[in-house]
């Protein structure tokens, strides 16, 4: 039963439209380190400039080729869309042309992100 894991955190965003956080990072790297020492196997570590788009969808590819007998974890640490997306490092920030003129910080959620190039 072999394992496998994907750890990504990401606490600084290629965009300043997009806030910072202070313990993503920290908690996919201690993730990482807690189920590598205790199950060995294959993991992956992305966190901030490493975690783009391209990396992450790189990684799931890497994953696709997981048996049935393998034990697999993905974590993720960072910001979520109001789609229930993740929030990649070089996303890029939209914000809905009717709430352009309020608060960037508006409860009803008028933030969006635009999937990279």
């Amino acid at each position: 039963m072999p394992f496998r894991g994907l750890f990504i955190g990401i606490d600084r965003y290629s965009s300043t439209g997009i806030d910072e956080l202070t313990c993503a990072r920290r908690d996919a790297t201690a993730l990482e380190a807690l189920f590598f020492d205790t199950l060995g196997g294959s993991t992956v570590l992305l966190a901030d400039a490493e975690a783009t788009r391209q990396r992450i969808e790189d990684a799931f590819g890497d994953l696709a080729g997981c048996g049935p007998e393998d034990t697999v974890v993905i974590a993720f640490s960072g910001h979520g869309s109001e789609t229930h997306e993740l929030v990649t490092h070089d996303a890029i920030p939209m914000i809905s042309p009717a709430l352009r003129s309020r608060s960037s910080c508006c409860r009803n959620g008028s933030r969006g992100y635009r999937r990279s190039a």
